[in-house]
């Protein structure tokens, strides 16, 4: 395990070598940080909504209206989780296609 200068054991999760930036220069603070936000409770939800009123989120694609038969116990999942419940269903889906899009092609 590595110390510090004054002899204080360090957690390599926290090696303070290990950034991505160097925390004494203020402007590389300042640039790392100026698309961060502040969180309330956490979660997804919390995450995607301080995003867009922070105007950070991207649309990445225009959306298309369509008809989509899901089962009666995901449909249910989705509304009762709450307001952006469609929204959810589009993010787990994009998801999904980013992580296989180099399978269909």
């Amino acid at each position: 395990m590595k110390q510090n200068d004054s002899g204080k054991k360090l957690d390599c999760k926290n090696d303070p070598l290990d950034v991505p930036y160097n925390p004494h220069d203020q402007l590389a603070v300042d640039d790392f940080w100026k698309d961060g936000v502040s969180v309330q409770g956490g979660g997804t939800k919390s995450v995607r909504n301080a995003l867009r009123k922070n105007h950070h989120l991207k649309i990445q694609s225009t959306k298309i209206s369509t008809t989509l038969c899901l089962s009666t116990e995901v449909l249910t999942y989705f509304k009762k989780s709450g307001i952006d419940w469609q929204d959810s269903i589009d993010d787990i889906l994009m998801a999904y296609v980013l992580s296989h899009k180099s399978s269909v092609n």
